[in-house]
């Protein structure tokens, strides 16, 4: 007897060890092609890149939104609906998230300025902020690399399907911002 299952698996069960019975093998492999795919159900995630440099709005104590995200970055994401054209992406399910945000910003520091910047993710429905971080910037640098991943992010029923983006500012006084090859993305924990 040949089974092929929908995972792709075919399968000759005429050819078994002594003493195994066809119908305890079918048995057994579609527990183990069940398990798989109930794993695979629970798998999912998106986000978006930055690959051309995009110039951004000045910084200071106020907040503006990474704008001019370039792509995508998975073809086919599941949990997450990309939305590169609006500078963000929505997490479809209520559930926790593992949030990763990689940012290299090119920017002049204003004199007398704090070296202190904000990053944040905005959810611009409800027009709230979550996972705030400040990070310090190099001195006579012009350039900051932010590297934030691992962040847990628990999406509630409410908020299920809002447009998030990420913010930077809420500190120092930065001029000639442009945003160059970052990413955005999200892993769900279900």
């Amino acid at each position: 007897m040949t089974t092929t299952y929908r995972s792709r698996v075919k399968l000759d069960l005429g050819q078994v060890p002594n003493g195994i019975s066809d119908d305890i093998l079918y048995r057994e492999l579609l527990d183990i092609h069940n398990a798989i795919e109930q794993l695979a159900d629970r798998v999912g995630g998106g986000g978006i890149v930055l690959t051309t440099p995009a110039a951004q709005s000045d910084l200071g104590a106020g907040w503006i939104t990474i704008e001019d995200w370039t792509a995508n970055s998975l073809a086919d994401p599941k949990y997450v609906t990309q939305e590169f054209a609006l500078d963000g992406f929505r997490f479809n399910v209520a559930e926790t998230y593992v949030v990763s945000i990689n940012i290299t910003l090119i920017h002049n520091i204003v004199s007398g300025s704090s070296r202190i910047l904000g990053v944040r993710l905005f959810n611009v429905d409800k027009a709230t902020a979550f996972a705030a971080t400040e990070v310090a910037t190099p001195r006579a640098v012009d350039i900051t690399n932010i590297n934030l991943s691992g962040l847990l992010f628990e999406i509630p029923e409410e908020q299920a399907g809002d447009l998030f983006v990420i913010q930077l500012g809420g500190g120092g006084t930065y001029t000639s911002v442009s945003v160059n090859n970052s990413a955005f993305s999200a892993v769900i924990l279900k």
